[in-house]
């Protein structure tokens, strides 16, 4: 049985809910007001994944907020400066990730493709796809170190995210096109 790409992505965007609704309860009691607006637009995020299923115009809102997730988030804990701190890591993968839902709603807005060098052309080609395969392995790694740090909370949530990432990935239309 083949998943129809919307029916994955709204699969994707449920899962993303359910694990950001986790974190958030399990986690209320040691929320600071910048993971408290994180957590709000993560939960916002969630729903524009299963609304964009029906309108691509939720991209568009789904790119900005999950950059903006990104960013408080990474604010929360007060951001080092440091080359390879993992905030401005993660902030970087939101942004990128973010800049590719963006491009998805102009792509399916203006059903046009733009021709690019050869490592980038896969992005345009499948700018869902690799948002998905980008902080998907971003949350590999969050379920790697929660798991060493023993932090069950965060390595469910994580391993939710990461089953929501392959359905994001699985919900590309033209990546689907491309396999036919």
């Amino acid at each position: 049985m083949k998943l129809s790409y919307p029916l994955c992505r709204r699969v994707s965007g449920v899962l993303f809910l359910c694990g950001n609704l986790f974190l958030l309860l399990s986690n209320v009691t040691e929320t600071n007001g910048m993971q408290l607006v994180s957590s709000i637009l993560f939960l916002s995020c969630s729903c524009a994944v299963i609304l964009s299923a029906a309108n691509h115009l939720w991209l568009f809102y789904w790119g900005t907020a999950i950059m903006m997730a990104y960013l408080t988030v990474g604010l929360s804990n007060g951001l080092s400066l440091g080359v390879f701190s993992p905030e401005l890591i993660a902030i970087m993968s939101g942004f990128l990730g973010g800049i590719l839902l963006i491009r998805a709603g102009f792509q399916r807005h203006t059903g046009r493709q733009y021709p690019l060098p050869f490592p980038l052309s896969l992005t345009d080609k499948y700018p869902l796809a690799c948002a998905g395969i980008i902080q998907g392995s971003g949350c590999l790694a969050i379920l790697a170190s929660a798991l060493l740090l023993s932090d069950f909370r965060l390595a469910i949530a994580s391993a939710i995210w990461c089953v929501a990432h392959g359905f994001l990935i699985a919900s590309d239309e033209y990546l689907r096109k491309s396999s036919v």
